[in-house]
């Protein structure tokens, strides 16, 4: 029982340490920060562009429908398809078998 824990850690270690799981794991942090710069960026304009712009933010659209408001709605289809983009990546990230084909001793996807 003890050897095949060592056996099973020096395979997890091994796959840690290869070069395909480090780009695989870079990849995956490079499009979690990219899809949470996009969000910051958008949630935190509204505010700026409302302290920097007041007079276009309050511009009449439609009645009482202005820039501001719009800004604001946008926010939601924006949101869903960030999420929506995170899941299709994530799909192809945390596809188990990446890690099973490579213990088998294939080539990772």
């Amino acid at each position: 029982m003890h050897n095949e824990k060592k056996v099973t850690e020096q395979i997890i270690n091994n796959l840690y340490s290869s070069a395909e799981f480090k780009s695989y794991k870079n990849n995956k942090g490079f499009t979690v920060f990219t899809l949470m710069i996009l969000t910051f960026i958008f949630f935190f304009s509204l505010p700026l562009l409302n302290s920097l712009f007041p007079d276009v933010m309050k511009y009449q659209i439609a009645g009482s429908f202005n820039i501001g408001l719009l800004w604001v709605i946008l926010q939601y289809p924006l949101g869903a398809a960030i999420a929506w983009g995170y899941a299709k990546k994530m799909m192809h990230y945390d596809d188990p078998a990446w890690v099973k084909q490579y213990l088998e001793g294939g080539e990772a996807k």
